[in-house]
């Protein structure tokens, strides 16, 4: 088997940290203008906000440990990130369309929560690829 660089790869890795770091942009510019909606309290919003902080210092630590005991016939690092890139962006998409059929702030609260699990969900296993 041949090693070197593989164009695909590249490219994937490439559009993943493209659109990890894009949907990171759009969520905090377009969460906070929809929590305003919910409520006026700058400690709701700003705790809700926060969850991307917390999520960030826990579940990559915790999920990098686990990809590195992990084995499969994909290897151990890209079924984290092709679920969990996967699931932040349909949990990306879920983020309006939560708020346009008028779910109430803790449905909300949680498909936001879920978007920032998912999205740290591979950020450890994306890192050991590049």
């Amino acid at each position: 088997k041949k090693k070197g660089f593989h164009k695909g790869v590249i490219f994937a890795l490439a559009f993943l940290g493209f659109s990890r770091g894009f949907g990171f942009a759009l969520n905090k510019g377009f969460t906070f203008p929809l929590l305003s909606e919910y409520t006026s309290s700058a400690f709701v919003r700003g705790l809700i906000l926060s969850l991307q902080g917390l999520m960030g210092f826990i579940i990559p630590i915790l999920l990098g440990y686990m990809s590195d005991s992990f084995k499969s016939k994909h290897g151990r690092r890209k079924p984290f990130i092709l679920a969990g890139g996967s699931l932040a962006g349909i949990f990306a998409m879920m983020i309006y369309t939560s708020f346009t059929l008028g779910a109430p702030l803790w449905i909300f609260t949680l498909v936001v929560a879920i978007f920032y699990f998912m999205m740290y969900s591979y950020v450890s296993q994306f890192r050991a690829l590049l």
